[in-house]
């Protein structure tokens, strides 16, 4: 994880971590898109979060039976003459008409199909239609899915083996072409088929380590459970700053700097709202995503470049709010817990933590009498996975 630029750099794992003679326990980020695998997924690139998944390794062929064989049996006479390659009949998709699915909605389905069906454009319809909002571009979808290989006929991936839904973006930063397509405009609630062109899918390259071949078309059946509007940065009403306190620079939404204090720190905990949103309240028996950026209260040269930000990974997701923040466990500083309890998703905080409070050993550039200032965006009360 990258720290913002400036003067110094500290991970947000070691700035959001609790400093102590037990060692530092940090809280996790999101996941980063990865290198592909063995296992595809969806996304543009395989995800620890569908690892659970079939491979290739263990593929299943189509019930459907090919219409010709890709090669001709050998005579085991010498005398006999060779005997012709037949042709194979491709089938190009155009309707989905044939592709027939088996299998109630949300459980996983059988396809039958002729082998090779391919397409040259992706095709997407309901065979049953949810009774659920339409899912928009942007908004958070969980979903089952079952993906075969058109030409092939192999079964390359169910998130049904590992009986865990798989929650992504629906937006092409963070899956293929042809998912977006699967789930946009459809209602919750629906079950959809769906082919999708290479173009859409994983190219002319494919992921043969995956079971994609090259210039693939893939089947998938998709089960649409839940779909969320999530926000990118704090929203809500604004509250006028409080006197006395560091002012926050924001641009385009997302909050870049903290400005140079005046005067001398609070001596206890202070949290000021920024922003008020209008989501759920957060508890701490609940996840918490949020972005932050963090400096110091100091009038030094070390005031100015923030200590760290968020902002340029991505959501830090904290799986439980109130979590040991100690050991191995994730957690967040206490005190920052405490700032957050209540709070409603879409808030934007500012939240001044004392030495005792915060880093009372010290931790990088901060130093052990040093007070942090934290601007901290609520984003969501639910963990992705």
């Amino acid at each position: 994880m990258r720290a913002s630029s400036g003067t110094h750099s500290t991970s947000r794992r070691t700035v959001l971590a609790t400093v102590g003679a037990a060692g530092a326990a940090a809280v996790v980020g999101g996941c980063s898109k990865a290198t592909a695998t063995a296992t595809a997924s969806p996304s543009t690139a395989s995800s620890p979060s569908t690892a659970s998944t079939t491979s290739a390794s263990g593929s299943t062929p189509a019930t459907a039976t090919p219409a010709a064989s890709p090669t001709a049996s050998a005579s085991t006479s010498a005398s006999a003459k060779a005997t012709a390659t037949p042709k194979v009949t491709v089938r190009t998709v155009a309707d989905l008409g044939a592709v027939t699915v088996v299998g109630a909605a949300n459980r996983q389905p059988t396809l039958h199909y002729p082998v090779p069906l391919v397409s040259t454009t992706t095709v997407a319809k309901a065979l049953v239609t949810g009774k659920g909002p339409k899912v928009a571009a942007g908004q958070e979808v969980t979903i089952d899915y079952t993906g075969y290989v058109g030409n092939t006929g192999t079964l390359f991936q169910s998130s049904y083996t590992g009986k865990k839904t798989f929650t992504f973006t629906a937006s092409t930063a963070s899956v293929i072409p042809g998912f977006v397509k699967s789930v946009v405009g459809f209602p919750v609630g629906s079950r959809v088929l769906v082919a999708i062109d290479p173009a859409d899918g994983y190219g002319p390259a494919g992921q043969p380590q995956a079971g994609i071949p090259a210039a693939a078309t893939l089947l998938f059946v998709v089960d649409i459970h839940a779909a969320r509007t999530v926000l990118v940065h704090a929203e809500g009403a604004a509250v006028a700053p409080r006197r006395g306190l560091p002012a926050v620079t924001v641009k385009n939404g997302v909050p870049t700097a903290i400005a140079k204090p005046v005067g001398a720190p609070p001596t206890g905990l202070l949290v000021a709202p920024l922003v008020v949103g209008t989501g759920p309240k957060l508890t701490l028996t609940k996840p918490l995503v949020f972005q932050y950026i963090v400096d110091l209260w100091t009038t030094d040269a070390r005031n100015g470049a923030s200590i760290s930000s968020s902002w340029s990974a991505g959501p830090v997701t904290v799986p439980v709010l109130g979590a040991p923040s100690t050991g191995n466990a994730q957690g967040l500083l206490p005190a920052l817990k405490t700032a957050l309890t209540g709070a409603t998703v879409g808030s934007r905080l500012l939240v001044v933590v004392p030495p005792a409070l915060g880093y009372p050993k010290g931790n990088g550039p901060i130093k052990k009498t040093d007070t942090t200032v934290w601007c901290l965006d609520v984003l969501d009360d639910v963990a992705k996975h």
